[in-house]
């Protein structure tokens, strides 16, 4: 069973943030001093989790009325579950929830697909975020 559930405790974003370290800094390459940052002092930050086992995170920011949705990560050996899918999902039901009916998302490149499936659209140019090319993407709730 896979459910998502909003960190409250700062043991809980700990799980969050083992989950960021494991996919962007060990595995892509990113730096640890710039995985974390002042957005996740204040970030509503979520984990996903299988049958209790913290496998997927992510975190939601208020920025200029705008919900940006980031730090989605999913285990490596739990990927293809549609967990990524599912915590993008409960980020973006609770932007709405927030009253924050836009959205948007720095994607890494070969990620845009995911994003279009939960209908995100590209906006703008290809750019450098941390080394790795990204593609603004955005979302209008309705």
């Amino acid at each position: 069973m896979f459910e998502v559930k909003i960190c409250t405790t700062t043991e809980e974003k700990e799980r969050a943030f083992k989950i960021r370290e494991e996919v962007f800094v060990n595995e892509q390459g990113f730096l640890l001093e710039i995985e974390r940052d002042e957005y996740d002092e204040y970030a509503v930050h979520v984990v996903g989790y299988e049958d209790g086992v913290p496998v997927a995170c992510g975190r939601l920011v208020e920025i200029n009325g705008k919900a940006k949705i980031g730090r989605l990560a999913v285990l490596e050996d739990k990927r293809n579950n549609y967990y990524g899918f599912k915590v993008c999902k409960f980020l973006m039901d609770k932007a709405v929830e927030m009253g924050l009916k836009e959205m948007y998302l720095h994607s890494q490149v070969q990620a845009a697909g995911f994003y279009k499936k939960l209908g995100f659209c590209e906006y703008g140019e290809i750019f450098l975020e941390e080394e790795a090319e990204h593609i603004k993407m955005v979302y209008t709730a309705r």
